[in-house]
């Protein structure tokens, strides 16, 4: 992420008000019973054109964090793929991450280290808590003008199949400064969220979706 940083200064700089990137995460319920996650970050390939930027940077990226996870999800015998995204338009990386929520030993040796795994939800009763990091910054620092405006006009945006959660009664972001409620949208078989950058950007977040 901190070679991202450093991307969006020289953005900034070029004056590119387009969208910056692309963060999609889908979750559903397979037929076998696990979970499925699909992680999908995209960045516009006409923006490194436009600087002049190689944009094996975000190649990188997205490698530097899998690996990182990876023993990880292995030793806790969760699925977990990378792929890289390079089509006409956009370059990134797609991850997929499959879990067993009914294995005892997965689920037990997932909750025991749950903070350290990103993208992967816990359930709690009557609500699925996400943790949300994306580390733009160090936790001790806070976001310069330049950053927050280009983390404005980007989003990230989550996808809940019903399979998952069929009501949603309240979907809550919680900061360590306050707790935000958010907006949801039906979309008949699946429930979009959608955060702004710059909240989630800034500082480690949960998010908790309660349903009926």
């Amino acid at each position: 992420m901190k070679k991202i940083v450093g991307f969006i200064c020289a953005v900034f700089v070029c004056g590119n008000l387009f969208a910056f990137f692309d963060i999609f995460h889908s979750i559903s319920r397979k037929d076998d019973g696990t979970e499925n996650n699909i992680i999908r970050f995209t960045m516009p390939k006409a923006l490194f054109e436009l600087l002049g930027e190689n944009q094996e940077i975000v190649d990188d990226m997205g490698e530097e964090f899998f690996f990182v996870h990876a023993d990880s999800f292995e030793e806790k015998g969760i699925s977990a793929t990378i792929e890289n995204i390079d089509d006409d338009f956009d370059t990134g990386f797609v991850m997929q991450i499959n879990m067993d929520y009914n294995d005892p030993d997965v689920k037990g040796a997932f909750l025991s280290d749950f903070d350290e795994l990103p993208f992967l939800y816990r359930y709690e009763r009557n609500k699925i808590v996400l943790p949300l990091d994306f580390a733009f910054i160090e936790p001790d620092e806070e976001l310069d003008d330049d950053t927050e405006f280009l983390l404005a006009m980007a989003q990230y945006k989550l996808l809940i199949d019903k399979s998952i959660v069929s009501n949603i009664n309240t979907v809550v972001l919680k900061t360590p400064y306050e707790n935000i409620v958010c907006d949801y949208i039906d979309l008949g078989k699946t429930y979009l969220v959608q955060l702004p950058m710059t909240i989630i950007g800034a500082v480690a977040v949960e998010l908790e979706i309660s349903f009926f």
